[in-house]
């Protein structure tokens, strides 16, 4: 037993040992940020990982983080964390405008494989909108089950007698959870609340690719019916196994690339009564990446060289993505975190012809004030379907991508401020869905 102890003694004073000496490592190459000298960093970096990574990527990576945050002030606090077989050490540094963790994650050869400029979340919270009437509705944890993959989600019924009508949610782009969260701000919980208020059932749920993530990634070849639609027909089937749930009056609202993909949707599931696009985009998904890119860096005051080199990456990678043909199905390099499969799966999608083509009636809602799915997306879906009689546009003038009032040109900062959708979106859908269910 001494033996042992004294071992796990020894093993303990290694591992202390190892990770003062990360600390110490991580301070010097914050000072060789702060001096300007990024050749001493790039000789830290992994290059296995860093494949792409040069002094002047970390020279402007500084500057943007010293742009937005202001002038380093001081660290603040210092932490560890074990992430097997590596260690993680945060500095927490104070600047002038915010806070930012500097995150290295550190290999046993003392070499970094990760480095992240982390903003310190110091956002207020959510709050719920001023139609928030929890004496209206009461909420069921559900899941939502494809073959191994379990989602847990949200059916919101409300407390009127009766069977109702019922919206199922679907997400835009990226790792969503059931409530759609973007900082101190939660668009999807917010619609349930005020549909309830109106009588309308919703159903939501956690994304696939949030829940997970890390499976579905290391797929080597997967598309929107991996990370999307593989999961309705199960969250179709939890809405009409409830006793609360008119099974006549089933309606999908997809938000931003939720609504892009509804028409491919309901082709499998034609029982939907009507659909309803929140901010839909009508051009290719890699195109709306660059273009929302280069808006960003036109109204963060960025430096021109460091416009050039971000803008010169994306359009990188959007050329890529052109170009892909089957022959690249199989390929498991990542490009705006998907695999090719993933694009040219949707190189073979027209989600305005496809619309066009359907029978069920169909509202599309836009604010003008998004810039993430614009007027140019408006053109698109309106001039594609003006010979079908059984779809509406609704436009808001002050409204973003979240449908959340404010004034001026949008940007990502408004993204951090406490917000709700608007009452005059719940209320045009519930009358939409009102007159639809007749």
């Amino acid at each position: 037993m001494k033996k042992l102890l004294c071992l796990l003694f020894l093993i303990g004073q290694v591992a202390l040992a190892q990770e003062s000496e990360h600390i110490k490592l991580s301070a010097n190459i914050l000072d060789d940020l702060r001096g300007g000298r990024y050749k001493e960093v790039m000789a830290m970096l992994d290059t296995v990982v860093f494949t792409k990574m040069d002094t002047t990527h970390i020279r402007l990576s500084w500057e943007s983080v010293n742009k937005s945050a202001g002038k380093f002030v001081k660290v603040d606090s210092v932490s560890t964390a074990a992430q097997p077989p590596f260690e993680v050490v945060v500095q927490k540094c104070k600047f002038e405008k915010k806070y930012v963790n500097f995150r290295l994650i550190w290999s046993k050869n003392n070499k970094v494989k990760g480095m992240y400029f982390i903003p310190v979340d110091d956002r207020p919270p959510y709050k719920n909108p001023s139609y928030f009437n929890p004496a209206s509705f009461q909420e069921k944890k559900v899941l939502v089950s494809t073959g191994n993959f379990r989602l847990p989600g949200t059916l919101t019924i409300p407390n009127t007698p009766g069977k109702h009508p019922v919206v199922i949610l679907i997400h835009g782009a990226g790792s969503n959870d059931r409530d759609e969260t973007m900082g101190p701000t939660k668009i999807f919980r917010d619609m349930a609340a005020g549909f309830a208020a109106k009588g309308i059932a919703t159903l939501r749920y956690e994304k696939r690719s949030r829940v997970f993530k890390s499976r579905i990634q290391h797929q080597k070849v997967f598309t929107v019916r991996d990370e999307t639609l593989d999961d309705i027909p199960a969250a179709l089937e939890v809405v009409c196994k409830d006793t609360a749930i008119d099974t006549t009056n089933i309606f999908l609202i997809g938000h931003s690339f939720g609504g892009f993909l509804l028409p491919r949707i309901v082709k499998d599931n034609p029982k939907v009564k009507g659909l309803i696009y929140l901010a839909p985009n009508g051009r290719k998904l890699e195109d709306v990446f660059v273009d929302q890119t280069e808006y960003i860096l036109s109204v963060t005051n960025q430096s021109p060289e460091f416009v050039k080199h971000v803008m010169d990456s994306v359009k990188a990678i959007q050329s890529k993505i052109h170009g892909f043909t089957n022959s690249s199905y199989n390929d498991s390099a990542l490009f705006f975190e998907a695999p090719p499969a993933y694009w040219i799966d949707l190189h073979n999608y027209n989600a305005i012809k496809a619309a066009s083509e359907l029978s069920q009636p169909m509202l599309f809602l836009y604010g003008l004030r998004d810039y993430q799915s614009t007027n140019e997306d408006v053109t698109l879906w309106q001039s594609g379907l003006k010979a079908k009689t059984n779809v509406e546009f609704k436009i808001y003038p002050k409204l973003n991508h979240f449908f959340i009032a404010g004034e001026g040109k949008s940007t990502p900062a408004e993204y951090e401020k406490p917000g709700n959708v608007d009452e005059s979106v719940i209320n045009d859908i519930a009358a939409w869905i009102s007159g639809k269910g007749k």
